[in-house]
């Protein structure tokens, strides 16, 4: 991904398996923020409040994550290793009991994301003392597979 990271004050938030009344209860209490939230059943751009809804579209997604202050997404692999590269903050949300992304958060966690397993109530306050966290992750290279690799192997080994 060739991009100019800006941090242009908003979330990003792709969670596709995740209760969506749950989830828009927490951010509308978060008025002065603004998301982007991408959905599978929204067909046309539009916003509710501090919420646009978008619908999933690759190149729109591109834009927001380029662009956002930070990420609220899955356990997935991509998503968050692309926010990584572009040093964005992340907060996760794996699907429970999924195995694959049980081992990408198990690697986040040991990166310094936050990992979140239940999204009740309180989750307006994990947002807002996320945000208010400073984050450091190590700074990704891409672009060169062997130093990544070493990088990784050296740092986070499992014994």
């Amino acid at each position: 991904m060739q991009a100019e990271p800006k941090d242009l004050k908003h979330i990003t938030v792709y969670l596709p398996s995740f209760d969506k009344d749950c989830l828009e209860k927490a951010f509308h209490k978060l008025s002065d923020l603004q998301f982007h939230w991408f959905l599978n059943d929204v067909q046309t751009q539009h916003t509710i409040g501090n919420i646009t809804y978008f619908p999933v579209n690759q190149k729109l997604f591109n834009e927001s994550l380029i662009h956002c202050q930070g990420i609220i997404t899955g356990g997935g692999f991509e998503t968050p290793a692309e926010a990584l590269y572009l040093g964005k903050k992340i907060l996760s949300i794996p699907i429970r009991d999924h195995y694959e992304q049980e081992c990408n958060v198990a690697a986040l966690k040991k990166l310094g994301v936050p990992v979140v397993y239940e999204v009740g109530n309180d989750f307006d306050e994990i947002i807002e003392n996320w945000l208010n966290t400073p984050t450091i992750y190590p700074k990704m290279q891409a672009n060169n597979i062997n130093e990544t690799l070493q990088f990784l192997f050296d740092n986070y080994n499992t014994k």
